[in-house]
């Protein structure tokens, strides 16, 4: 194409450069940054199974079909099947997504003997680290399942048969941990958390010419791992893609710019991928501000979060058990004083059905000031209200972007500054836009009559315990402890995005609160927990 510099002055005359030519382009850029898998761990068994998965592997049973499974142990698990169907991997929720774990039964392991009976008929698995066979089928991953020497379907006399009905796929060992037939798990998705320590990223760009005009040159420069050779995928036709890839050794949280040029310069595209190290939440210290000395004392209840990447649509994820129900927050407030006692409710959502599912659920009081506060009565010593926390699931974010240390958003860096003392706005509590599995509410009683008012907190009745079934949630990660109550908290990315808290492309410390109302006066245990997570530009 000629194109005319026109040089003079505004009224359109100039003269016409006739050696100006552009080669119009058109470009697009799509980057991803996976940390690569670990190395499988080796298959075996170092102290017999604390949970399995099981691959059905015999004949198919069409029809209602009845699997009891239970360990030696005392745990046991019921699957009432519309049919059995060779391949099928038996796993639910409440087994912490394993066909039987010994955890969720208040058991350390299953024992040496698992009896697995299909509408009455039971065939009985060796599972301690003594059945040795060949082929090898000591808890061996991807290996039938060690026969008992009690079963009634082996022959031999003694344990080590392998099993006609069952195959290893999953295995929970004290040593090794969580192992699967495979070593990673789920394949193909793209893995975007470090593990502590660091891993190799494997940096992926695909670049598509969009335009009508062939692509002659490209150059790609990302901008933490510089220039990137892109000569093999040139040149690029109208609608043609190349893909370019590298690895680099990575030990924090880390996003990445690339920014491709095409045809000298005359079009240009970019694109950005992050990986995420594990939060550290870095409490409790001591500072000018007395809430970064506060303590929580019951943390681990927040299990898991998930995921370290979303994209507008999906949600932040995190999976709360213990041995209470979640508190969703204070339902109602009493007010006592000399004249007589004031009630005020607010609204709630109760638990219709156990477990319980729902979008949008009201927390009660969200006041963080006051009687009406939907807070705990936690103290600091000159400062009253100070340190007193949201009852109700509650998330602050901090934007860590240009600085991986800011911890700014955080609820212990509200009111006060740490590192100055000065005044600041409190950072304000995001309630969830969903919650799964059970929950219960509390009531706050405020009593003036006495000379320095007392505040309560009462927590309802847990109802029946759930595990891990979440009505309707996201299925929680495997190998979770459970205690016997289990929740989903989530948040919209799309509503964050809504309110402003959050930007695509950027990357984000999320810190959780929450109360599981065990504690009679105070509220419950309380815990906190954090992540870092990259919100993609999709």
């Amino acid at each position: 194409m000629v194109t005319c510099d026109i040089k003079g002055s505004q009224d359109g005359q100039g003269t016409c450069d006739q050696n100006h030519v552009v080669k119009c382009c058109s470009l697009s850029v799509e980057k991803t940054a996976c940390v690569a898998p670990a190395p499988p761990p080796a298959a075996g068994c170092t102290g017999g199974a604390i949970a399995l998965t099981l691959q059905y592997t015999g004949s198919t049973i069409s029809g209602p079909t009845t699997v009891v499974v239970t360990g030696s142990s005392g745990a046991s698990v019921t699957y009432d099947l519309p049919s059995l169907t060779n391949g099928d991997v038996l796993t639910t929720a409440s087994e912490n997504g394993f066909t039987i774990d010994a955890t969720a039964h208040g058991q350390s392991k299953l024992g040496s003997k698992t009896t697995v009976t299909i509408n009455g008929v039971a065939e009985v698995l060796h599972t301690s680290c003594s059945c040795k066979a060949t082929p090898e089928t000591n808890l061996a991953l991807c290996d039938p399942m060690c026969l008992d020497s009690s079963s009634p379907d082996n022959t031999t006399g003694f344990k080590g048969a392998p099993s006609p009905l069952w195959t290893l796929v999953g295995l929970k060992d004290p040593t090794l941990g969580t192992e699967t037939c495979g070593g990673g798990g789920t394949t193909g998705e793209c893995q975007t958390a470090l593990p502590a320590g660091g891993a190799d990223v494997e940096f992926t760009y695909k670049i598509t010419n969009t335009g009508t005009t062939t692509v002659s040159d490209l150059a790609v420069e990302d901008d933490k791992l510089g220039i990137i050779d892109a000569s093999q995928i040139v040149p690029l036709d109208p609608g043609q893609s190349g893909t370019l890839t590298t690895k680099q050794f990575v030990a924090s949280t880390t996003r990445n710019t690339v920014t491709v040029t095409g045809n000298d310069g005359a079009c240009m595209a970019t694109a950005k991928a992050a990986v995420v190290a594990p939060c550290v939440l870095g409490y409790p210290f001591t500072s000018q501000n007395p809430r970064t000395s506060v303590a929580f004392n019951e943390s681990e209840v927040l299990r898991a979060f998930r995921p370290a990447t979303v994209q507008p649509g999906e949600r932040l994820m995190v999976f709360y058990n213990d041995e209470h129900a979640l508190t969703l927050g204070v339902r109602k407030v009493l007010v006592k004083s000399q004249t007589g006692t004031t009630m005020m409710t607010f609204p709630f959502t109760l638990l219709m059905h156990n477990p319980d599912g729902v979008e949008s659920p009201q927390v009660g009081t969200t006041d963080l000031n006051g009687d009406n506060a939907g807070t705990d009565t936690a103290t600091c010593t000159g400062f009253p209200d100070l340190c007193d926390r949201p009852l109700f699931p509650a998330l602050f974010i901090t934007d860590i972007t240009m600085d991986p240390d800011s911890r700014a958003g955080d609820w212990q860096f509200g009111v006060i500054d740490p590192d100055t003392g000065d005044s600041k706005p409190e950072n304000t509590p995001i309630p969830p836009n969903a919650v799964f599995g059970t929950w219960k509410g509390a009531v706050r009683t405020v009593d003036k009559t006495k000379s320095v008012p007392a505040v309560t907190v009462t927590p309802d009745t847990d109802p029946a315990k759930n595990h891990y079934n979440l009505d309707g949630g996201d299925t929680a990660p495997s190998g979770l402890t459970d205690q016997g109550y289990g929740a989903e908290v989530a948040w919209n990315v799309d509503d964050l995005l809504a309110a402003g808290v959050i930007e695509r492309g950027h990357v984000y410390r999320v810190q959780f609160m929450v109360h599981d109302g065990d504690q009679n006066k105070v509220g419950g245990d309380t815990g906190e927990g954090c992540a870092t997570v990259f919100v993609g530009e999709e």
